[in-house]
Formats: structure tokens, sequence, C-alpha cells
């Protein structure tokens, strides 16, 4: 209760700082408003400063966010006329919401449905694009009535590209995703009706359509709609291109989430420093003793990044396959340690396949990076596909055995400020998920993985707390 007091309380103060210091011809930046937070006593930080916003824009809040490579984020509320009940209101329905969990996440999803457009449809579609036109564009810029023709001819030629939501089997609106004449994805005229807003779900149907394979997204998006502009911003859409005064082009490079560690490594290496820490946890030669693991032995390592356990394992003679998937980090171990370069490789543990099994695997605080269940499930199948009868391999994990959280994955590569030994840099945000050591547990016998031993170790200085768990088939 203590704490979801405490949460409700932040919300509003954030929501008093932006109507304070904030309006659309003057925005405040992250620093800022994180600074004004610590003076009252609030503890945030960037990576949760994001989920609040949403949380402010999910409740009807207009907070609109413009981003620049290499500077802080700055925000800025579009209606600061709030008064005491209205505030009251936000507070009772955080209380309601308590959060969004991943159990009411999957909730909401499971309501939604999918299904082709027909030409019953043509005519609302129609219409909601009329709405949007009238709404948004420079009407005197445009010979309007060519324009409806052209759209109406153009939903009538391609509704079979076209898809109608469902949420509990009634209609929640429409979008249209497909192959333009570029070759590219676009998602073009996504329309979630009045009564469905403000719920996620348009969010969730562009994060659908993004993740349906690894190419640029594109869409275009009216400039005065800006709190469709702000969603896209949020979701990892960059502005590209602006067409007539009136719409922006807007791209998304669609990237794995889980790797925008190669980014923050490009920004580290650049700096001519490492990203993390060179001192290895010992737990990694304390199994290798303890489960008689010897130089005879074939050992790989998953999420190596900058070769921190890599160097120890291998100037102890191991014959050792480090991997990791981002090829800056194979990049900068092979600089490093130019005698054993022969030893580093690129890995996607999630879709590559090694002809040859080992008899211990080792990935230490790579697992919490997977947030999606199908690519933890990815990461133990691959554990499990590449150990020897008689394998073991020794999983790390962020974590104290008890407390569960997640990231949005759609925040994934956004900058953020971080501290580092050289001060504060700007850097990608990357993935993360905790879990109980029981949720663990039950991770690794879906997969088929035995636990040998568990338990709660560390790595200084870049983790406190570490579950780790030795498995075998």
């Amino acid at each position: 209760m203590k704490q979801e007091n405490a949460y409700k309380i932040k919300l509003v103060k954030l929501l008093e700082i932006l109507r304070q210091d904030s309006d659309e011809d003057s925005y405040i930046e992250s620093t800022e408003i994180l600074s004004k937070l610590a003076a009252m006593g609030i503890e945030c930080d960037r990576r949760t400063l994001y989920g609040d916003i949403d949380v402010l824009n999910d409740f009807g809040y207009e907070v609109l966010c413009d981003k620049a490579p290499g500077k802080p984020n700055r925000y800025c509320v579009v209606d600061c006329n709030f008064d005491v009940p209205e505030l009251r209101i936000l507070m009772d329905a955080v209380q309601a919401s308590s959060f969004i969990t991943p159990s009411k996440t999957k909730v909401l999803l499971d309501k939604i449905t999918c299904n082709k457009a027909t030409a019953d449809d043509i005519e609302k579609i129609y219409q909601l694009c009329k709405k949007m036109i009238d709404d948004y564009e420079n009407i005197d810029s445009i010979d309007y009535d060519r324009v409806l023709k052209w759209v109406h001819k153009k939903i009538e030629k391609s509704i079979d590209e076209y898809t109608v939501i469902y949420v509990d089997d009634r209609k929640a609106g429409y979008y249209h995703f497909y192959k333009n004449e570029d070759g590219e994805n676009e998602l073009d005229d996504l329309y979630i009706f009045s009564e469905y807003q403000d719920q996620g779900i348009g969010s969730e149907i562009i994060k659908k359509c993004c993740a349906l394979d690894d190419k640029v997204v594109t869409l275009y998006v009216f400039i005065k709609n800006q709190r469709a502009v702000s969603l896209y911003q949020r979701l990892g859409f960059e502005i590209v291109r602006t067409v007539n005064n009136s719409r922006y082009i807007m791209k998304k490079e669609n990237r794995k989430y889980y790797e925008a560690y190669e980014e923050r490594y490009k920004t580290a290496h650049a700096h001519g420093v490492s990203w993390s820490s060179d001192v290895s946890p010992p737990i990694v030669m304390e199994m290798l003793d303890k489960y008689n693991i010897t130089q005879e032995h074939k050992l790989l390592e998953i999420g190596c990044g900058e070769g921190r356990d890599s160097k120890s394992v291998l100037e102890r003679g191991f014959q050792l396959m480090a991997t990791d998937i981002s090829k800056e980090a194979i990049v900068y171990c092979k600089k490093l340690m130019p005698q054993y370069e022969n030893h580093f490789s690129v890995l996607d543990c999630l879709s590559d396949k090694l002809d040859v099994k080992f008899d211990f695997i080792f990935g230490i605080a790579v697992i919490h990076m997977f947030v999606l269940d199908d690519d933890r499930n990815g990461f133990y199948q691959f554990i499990h596909n590449h150990l020897t009868k008689g394998g073991v391999a020794l999983i790390c994990t962020m974590g104290d055995g008890e407390f569960e959280r997640q990231s949005d994955i759609s925040t994934a590569f956004t900058l953020q400020e971080r501290n580092h030994e050289l001060g504060k840099m700007m850097v990608a945000e990357t993935s993360c998920r905790m879990v109980s050591f029981n949720t663990f547990e039950k991770e690794l016998a879906r997969n088929g993985l035995t636990i040998i031993e568990k338990g709660i170790t560390s790595s200084l200085p870049n983790f406190n707390s570490l579950m780790y768990a030795v498995v075998k088939k």
C-alpha cells in the first residue's frame, strides 16, 4: 500500500512540474524534471520516467516528447488547465490500475482479435480518413474534393489489405499494413474508435506490426496531430522528412530490442573506454573447479560482452568459444585479446545453431536481457540443444529471487543518461526482465533443464545481486 501511494504522489508531482514549467512553446528537459522530483524526496530515473509519462498519456493528459540525438529528452504538457478534482481523478485512476502488470497486459491482448476488412468497411474507413483530413490537414493548400476522391479510391482498391480490430468481438478500429512501392512495410490509416482509446490498443497494434519482420516500418502522420506524433516517438519512430508542411514521414529501424547493447558499446568505445567493469565474478571459476571441467572439455559462453569472463577462462587454458550478438563487442574483444582472436565470434542464440555440443555453457547476466517469453524459452532451448550428455550450464540473471519487473521493449535504443567512470554519458537504453526464483525454476523446467544447484551471488561493481542456477539436461 505504501508503494502504491508513493507512486500516486509521484505522478501528481510530475504532472504539477509539467504544468508549472512547460507548455507547447517551452519544453522542460528530463534532467530538470528528475532534479525537481529529487528535491521533493521522490526517487525517479530516466527509465521509470518514460513509463510515468506513458501513464499520464494513457489517462488523457497530452504530454509531448521532443527527442534529439545526444541530448536529454524534453517534455511539455499541452493542456495545463488541471484543477484539484481532476488530479484526484488521476490518483483514483492510478489506484484502480495499480501499474500495468504483465498479467493485466495479457488480459487486454487476449481481448484483441483481428480479421480482414470487407467491402462493408469501406465507407466507415473513408469517413474516418475524411475526419482526420478535416481536423489536421491544411485545407487551403490542397484540392479538397480531389484528395477525398483519391482517398476513397485508394481504400476501395486495397480493402483486402485492411484489418479490422476487435475487442471482446466488437469492432474497435482499423489499420492498413502493407508493402509500399519502395518495398518497405508501411502502417497507414490506424484508427481506434473513441470509446476504445486510451487503453493501449493502438500501441499494441503498432508493436504487433513492427514485430512481423525485421525491416523498416514507415508511416505518415499529420504534424498537427501531436498526440500521435508523440506516441510514435515513444515507440521508437523518428521523423525523417516533412511533406508539404502538413505531414511527417516517420520511420522505425526495426531492430531486435535485445540488440540495444550494440549501440551502448559503440558509444563507450567511441570515448575510448569499455562500458562494463573488467572484474570477473568468482562464480565462473568456482563452478569450473566444482564440476571438474578440464582443459580437454569444450566450453561455450553466451553473451561475452567486452570479454570480462572470457579473459579469465582463456588465460586458464580452457577451450572456450566466446560469443555475443553484438558485432561491436566481438571486434572489441579481438582487439583487446589478439592472442585469443579465434575464440570470439558473433552469435544470436535465438536464431543461430552450432554443429558442436559443449560440456560447459555459461551466460552471466544475459537472460535478463530477454523480456518476451518466447525469447527466454529460445535462450533455454539453445542451451538444452547444445549441451553434451552429462554436460552442465551455469546461468546467472539479475534479481534477488523475489522481486519481478520488466522494461518496455519499445523504449530499447532510446537515449538515456547513465553514470560512467568518465561521468554522465548518453547511451542506448537496453531491455531488462527480472524474475523470481519461482518463475526462474518454472522456465528451466519447461525447457527440459534440471536444476543441480541454485543460489544468490553478485558481480560487483556491475550487479549487486545475481540469481544463479547450475543445470543439466
